[in-house]
């Protein structure tokens, strides 16, 4: 069985955090227009409100059983339809936030929205794929066979 330590789990948690506000800032300033000062207080809502709208998510989802299976792990599908709800609400914030931090237009914050949640998609798969040339933080149990 191979395992990831906390250190490794942590790591990739900060790195990804890390990149995503950046990239958030900078499309901040140099696609939407906004001040530094603007972009850094878009960058520290993002941690907030991401940080928060996960964690409820997760909250919530322990009520309900459906596609779960009885050891507690997720069907496919669940971890799908988490995924793209949690998506969604992500979406939704960042276009609030485009909407009465950047002062944004109907328009112009749909395309915050879309490109927050691409430039998010795309860091993610990077930082997975920069962490899996590593076997940093990786435990081979080969005590369960």
């Amino acid at each position: 069985m191979i395992k990831e330590t906390h250190a490794r789990t942590i790591a990739k948690a900060v790195i990804y955090r890390a990149l995503a506000v950046l990239a958030i800032m900078l499309i901040s300033v140099y696609i939407m227009g906004a001040t530094w000062t603007e972009a850094s207080q878009v960058g520290a809502i993002v941690i907030i409100l991401g940080t928060t709208i996960y964690y409820i998510h997760e909250r919530a989802w322990l009520f309900t059983t459906w596609l779960r299976l009885g050891d507690g792990k997720d069907r496919h599908y669940r971890s799908l339809i988490k995924t793209l709800i949690y998506r969604g609400l992500t979406m939704i914030a960042a276009f609030i936030v485009a909407t009465f931090v950047l002062k944004a237009s109907t328009g112009g914050a749909t395309s915050f929205a879309l490109m927050q949640a691409a430039s998010n998609m795309t860091l993610f798969y990077i930082v997975e794929r920069i962490f899996n040339m590593t076997n940093w933080g990786i435990v081979i149990d080969n005590t369960a066979e």
